[in-house]
């Protein structure tokens, strides 16, 4: 679903829940792929959508509230290996696993054998590769929007696309599609 022209003093709350509903999934997928946690992908999304209520208010317009959306998601991302990369955790193999909060559906498509697949598949690219093949795949976005989000020439986007999925269909088999 593409949502354009949302006006600041017009917004209201149903316009939010409106944009919420019809792209937390893609968002949550792509959060997920991201950073391998679902916990970490919850949160990114949860704030990617307090961000952009906040934002809302202050712009006059958004042309494509998906691409606005999956840079907040991305820059988060990256934001997280950054600032993940500066602490030291222990590994805590004797703690419980905490269940998400998530229900029906969606909690699905989050766990779904496949999708931990990919992701595990998707963590051996390379930061850039895993960023285009995503954007690209999950969200939907052309190679010249993935262009302007990564500030880098069209050809760059495209060979990050072609490597990333050469190495995905290494690495799973010929279950990759193009």
């Amino acid at each position: 679903m593409q949502f354009f022209g949302i006006k600041s003093g017009k917004l209201n709350i149903k316009d939010l829940e409106e944009v919420y509903r019809g792209n937390k999934n893609a968002l949550l997928k792509f959060a997920y792929v991201l950073v391998g946690n679902i916990e970490t992908a919850e949160d990114i999304v949860q704030d990617t959508f307090v961000g952009f209520a906040r934002a809302a208010g202050r712009k006059e317009t958004f042309s494509n509230v998906k691409g606005y959306l999956m840079t907040a998601v991305l820059n988060k991302a990256r934001n997280y290996y950054r600032d993940s990369s500066k602490k030291t955790f222990e590994e805590l193999d004797s703690a419980e696993s905490i269940p998400s909060n998530i229900e029906g559906a969606e909690h699905w498509v989050i766990l779904s054998e496949q999708l931990e697949l990919l992701s595990k598949a998707m963590i051996e690219l390379s930061a850039e590769q895993r960023e285009v093949v995503s954007m690209y795949m999950d969200g939907e976005l052309t190679f010249k929007q993935i262009a302007q989000i990564q500030e880098v020439p069209i050809s760059t986007v495209q060979g990050r696309f072609r490597y990333g999925i050469e190495k995905l269909q290494k690495i799973l088999g010929s279950e990759v599609e193009r």
